[in-house]
């Protein structure tokens, strides 16, 4: 018995052993001869499995490649064989150093083809590198001395455009064509057919006459002319071929079924043509100084804006556009994206949270050259093979010590309507120059910084100073309730902030180092949406410290709160001075006590404070000595009344994504929920009705992809009263 549960355990091992280097062992299976998979057969090639082959295949059965399908070998392959089925691939890598790869029939990829080395010849068959709502394949960085050939054959690229999260679709795009060869009407119009789930319907006051689908007061599709800093009024004719270096904006309302009036519907882009490869590189674009210019994206990849060849002016930014945010009809508006800001997109939310360096497959951006101009070259080193949905559906190194200030407009449901972010650091000067952004202004809400005569989206500045300040610009404010949300990241603590409102003539006092939300109104006075309205000022405060006297406060019964402290060895004391504040910022005095020992003993000392803030109290004390030097105690804390209106969450941390809300004596109605990151982004938006049937509790389910660290969940009620409560994530 022994030796057989022996054996069993070797055998266990044995299996232990095999399963880990299955997928090593489907390589190079048949080295010399032609591999076969006979008619009724099916090769299933798993998600974490490669299949390394130096024959052809020839394959009248079934083909699954859910991992890797690598062609190296030395002489010429053939692939995939003429018969038999094959659904989408996910990987091939073509890495042939002989005679290079014959394709035998059509084949579609649905992650990545990886040109290593030697030739793909095409000869007649097409290669669909598809998009759809979960990713979008690519053509990753073509090798030394690999290339493509081509007969009739050509690649059919791929650009999936779906719907929001309201089940909307209509809005501009800003796109390019990452092939070459065909015209608009083949292309974007698919020939004229009307096909579900492909292509758009194109308009122009040209109408049909021109190629468009019908005429329109406004053209669907144009471009952008740097010299005259406007779009046109698009092309003369949709006969024109669509391979254009500048991209296009183009109006997609849906498939080639969707119309006016009609429901939208998710959509693929797709053009037939060839790729440029190292043999047939695109050409540089030249952007005059004091322009910006519209690019596309020309590979049928993901690119890495870092990786650019960029010449003369060029400032660090690019602008995308994000068809998700609102803009004044809710079309979409740009994205800034700053080597300033360490990448992160400014105003954020929509498509963009966290950093984002890349420029996506089918995907134009704009970029601007300062006082000389610049020039910018592609090369397949830019290539990141990846993708990431932004058609709907690590800070850089060195940039760690640099100080933030984002600050985001909110509208009275807490969606993100523009936003701007200051940066502080030695290598900034606080002149106009290419480490600004400037700012792309659009129909909707602007909130931007203004310096001098230019308006930026993200500023660089040298470190603060004393009476820095930051001036707010905003216009196309509507008479509705807004929130600005305003972010510190490793912001210098020994100064202080205050958000000065020209308008109501008040400061409010700004915290540097956690998210401040000031609430504010646009009334029919038009002074209250003045473009300077807002301001941001800067002062220093003396550092004190602490003078070791113990300081304690808590809640009775009554609701009021019970102050004391004690000076554990009293001695040369003038007086003590108890100081209040609501957000540990700005600090009020309550009382002032004269010293009662002054002997080096013990000394205690109390106080009630019968009027206590509604929400949150903080306490400290001001110790003055008999010869006028300052000290202060630390800082204590205590909680807003339990039976005040208020909102709670729990578990906070929280692991995993199931979030209560609880409501205290808080008013009955619909809620609009923002979770915002500490970017100051809003990454998730939400809705709950609170009503006596809710109880106290309601509960949340949090969106999976959530990464761990901090957020604020911002909580509006029907009124615009804002909720804001620190979140973090496990």
């Amino acid at each position: 018995m022994k030796q057989i549960n022996l054996l069993r355990g070797v055998l266990k091992s044995l299996l232990h052993v095999l399963l880990i280097f299955l997928p090593l062992l489907l390589q190079a299976q048949n080295p010399h001869g032609v591999l076969t998979i006979k008619s009724g057969a099916t090769l299933n090639i798993g998600k974490n499995a490669a299949l390394v082959t130096n024959s052809d295949i020839d394959n009248r059965g079934t083909l699954k490649n859910a991992g890797s399908i690598i062609l190296n070998g030395n002489t010429a392959q053939s692939f995939p064989g003429t018969a038999g089925s094959i659904p989408t691939m996910n990987l091939l890598e073509v890495k042939n150093t002989g005679a290079g790869i014959n394709l035998n029939r059509n084949i579609e990829i649905g992650k990545e083809l990886k040109l290593t080395a030697g030739n793909l010849a095409l000869g007649n068959y097409d290669v669909t590198v598809q998009s759809n709502a979960t990713q979008t394949a690519a053509v990753s960085a073509i090798g030394a001395g690999a290339g493509v050939s081509y007969g009739a054959g050509r690649f059919k690229v791929e650009r999936y455009i779906g719907m929001d999260a309201g089940g909307n679709l209509r809005a501009w795009q800003f796109l390019s064509v990452p092939a070459n060869g065909q015209t608009i009407k083949d292309c974007w119009q698919e020939g004229g057919s009307t096909t579900v789930g492909y292509g758009t319907v194109v308009t122009n006051p040209l109408g049909t006459a021109a190629g468009y689908d019908y005429a329109s007061p406004g053209t669907s599709i144009k471009t952008y002319i740097s010299a005259n800093s406007a779009y046109d009024q698009g092309p003369a004719s949709t006969s024109s071929l669509i391979n254009n270096a500048k991209g296009y904006m183009l109006f997609v309302r849906g498939d080639r079924t969707v119309s006016y009036g009609l429901a939208t519907a998710p959509t693929t882009l797709r053009i037939r043509g060839t790729l440029f490869t190292p043999a047939d590189p695109p050409a540089s674009v030249s952007i005059s100084s004091d322009k910006y210019e519209s690019i596309g994206n020309p590979y049928a990849s993901q690119i890495d804006f870092t990786l650019l060849d960029r010449t003369g002016g060029l400032d660090n930014t690019f602008y995308t556009w994000d068809p998700l945010l609102t803009g004044l009809y809710g079309v979409g508006a740009y994205q800034t994206i700053s080597g300033t800001n360490s990448w992160i997109p400014v105003p954020g939310g929509g498509n963009y949270t966290g950093v984002h360096k890349t420029i996506e497959s089918g995907q134009a951006f704009f970029v601007h050259a300062s006082a000389t101009p610049g020039t910018i070259s592609f090369s397949e080193d830019a290539k990141t093979g990846g993708s990431t949905l932004v058609n709907r559906g690590e800070d850089e190194t060195g940039l760690t010590t640099r100080q933030f200030i984002r600050s985001t407009l909110l509208t009275s449901t807490g969606s993100i309507a523009d936003g701007n972010a200051a940066v502080f650091d030695i290598d900034f000067s606080n002149a106009v120059n290419r480490d600004d952004a400037l700012k792309i202004m659009k129909g909707g809400e602007n909130f931007g910084l203004k310096r001098g005569n230019q308006f930026l989206a993200v500023e660089g500045r040298s470190p603060v100073v004393t009476s820095d300040t930051l001036f707010y610009f905003t216009n196309n404010l509507l008479q509705q309730a807004y929130s600005i949300l305003i972010v510190p990241e490793n912001m210098d603590l020994s100064k202080a902030a205050w958000l000065i409102d020209n308008f109501l003539q008040t400061q409010t006092p700004v915290s540097l180092s956690d998210s401040n939300y000031i609430n504010f109104n646009v009334t029919n006075n038009p002074l209250s949406s003045s473009s300077n309205r807002f301001m941001l000022v800067f002062k220093t405060l003396t550092v004190l410290a602490n003078s070791g006297t113990i300081l304690q406060a808590s809640r009775s019964v009554d609701g009021t709160i019970a102050i004391k402290w004690k000076n554990v060895a009293e001695n040369n004391t003038k007086e003590y001075i108890l100081e209040k504040s609501a957000d540990a910022i700005l600090f009020t005095t309550l009382t002032t006590k004269t010293a009662l020992m002054n002997m080096g003993t013990e000394a205690n000392y109390g106080y009630n404070d019968m009027l206590p803030f509604e929400g949150n109290n903080f306490y400290r004390i001001k110790i003055v000595a008999l010869n006028g030097a300052i000290k202060y105690s630390e800082i204590v804390k205590v909680a807003l009344l339990k039976n005040a209106p208020a909102i709670s969450i729990y578990p906070n941390p929280l692991k995993g994504r199931l979030l209560n809300i609880h409501f205290t004596s808080s008013m009955f109605g619909d809620y609009n929920i923002a979770l915002i990151n500490k970017a100051g982004q809003q990454v998730w938006t939400s809705s709950i009705l609170y009503n006596t049937g809710s109880g106290n509790n309601i509960q949340l389910v949090l969106p999976k992809n959530l990464i761990a660290g901090g957020y604020h969940l911002n909580i509006i009620d029907k009124e615009g009263k804002s909720y804001n409560i620190a979140l973090m994530l496990l």
